[in-house]
């Protein structure tokens, strides 16, 4: 391990984007996804065959009281009210900033932070395309299309609704260097794409522990991303919680809501045309 200052060693996640981040990402995204596509079972419905932007105020309505009433959302809300007590909020970021004890540095845990978004991006599309689907290829290639399509409205959605809190809260960032500090973006980003990923997941499997593991470990990983920037003194402890909980309650309210209930569903078509690739959505009642 490499010596960073006297009686200090380097981490080994920090340190691992400066050996060629491309690399780490990757192989990262292939363990995950192999260990994950191991639980597969055959038989389940396709998925994104029931993908639907019409799936009717019922569903919408039961779809949200489901992502509020998901431990995940309530719990990281709850824990970051209950950093507002005694300061602790504060002392905790003060503390991370300076120990950086996972992290090792500033610097490594914005490193981090960003490769852990941009491995949750992968994954969240590779356990899409490793659900069941169906045996038609052109009958496959709409139903992941419009899966996706769902999914990336997904992440666009937690990118605006974390941008709108951010300008109504106005809480000054650690550093002082703007006031934009609630909630992370970086663990909301992270959230709604381990999430999704998680979801993907239960469409494969059949045991419950792997589901349960499944939640578990994006619920942490995206914990993770917001501890960088809290050691990385960009965010408080609390703006990561809600930044968790937006992110996860975004993902279970589009996968109930859009991506997997019956009613209308939505269709993508595929259209390759010399340089370019279009894409059209369409609903199929």
């Amino acid at each position: 391990m490499q010596r960073t200052r006297p009686g200090r060693t380097r981490h080994l996640l920090a340190g691992a984007p400066r050996r060629g981040p491309g690399l780490t990402r990757l192989g990262l995204l292939a363990v995950v996804v192999a260990a994950l596509t191991g639980c597969a079972t055959s038989g389940a419905a396709p998925w994104g065959s029931r993908a639907t932007l019409a799936p009717g105020l019922r569903v919408i309505a039961d779809a949200a009281v489901d992502a509020a009433k998901a431990p995940e959302v309530w719990g990281s809300l709850l824990a970051a009210g209950a950093l507002q007590i005694g300061g602790a909020d504060d002392n905790v970021s003060d503390w991370a900033s300076k120990k950086t004890p996972l992290f090792g540095s500033q610097s490594d845990a914005v490193s981090a932070g960003d490769t852990i978004v941009d491995v949750g991006t992968g994954l969240m599309i590779a356990t899409a395309l490793a659900t069941p689907s169906s045996p038609e290829v052109g009958r496959a290639v709409r139903d992941k299309g419009a899966g996706l399509a769902l999914a990336g409205a997904a992440v666009l959605a937690t990118k605006g609704a974390t941008d709108v809190l951010k300008a109504a809260t106005g809480r000054t960032r650690p550093n002082g260097s703007d006031d934009e500090s609630l909630p992370s973006s970086v663990a909301s980003l992270a959230a709604v794409q381990y999430a999704l990923a998680a979801r993907n997941v239960e469409s494969m499997t059949a045991s419950r522990s792997a589901r349960l593991g499944a939640r578990a470990g994006a619920y942490g990983t995206s914990l993770l991303a917001g501890w960088a920037r809290v050691e990385a003194r960009k965010h408080h402890p609390s703006d990561v919680l809600v930044g968790v909980a937006l992110g996860t309650f975004v993902a279970r309210f589009v996968s109930n809501a859009f991506i997997e209930p019956g009613g209308p569903t939505l269709e993508a078509h595929v259209d390759p045309g010399g340089d370019m690739v279009a894409m059209r959505l369409g609903m199929h009642f």
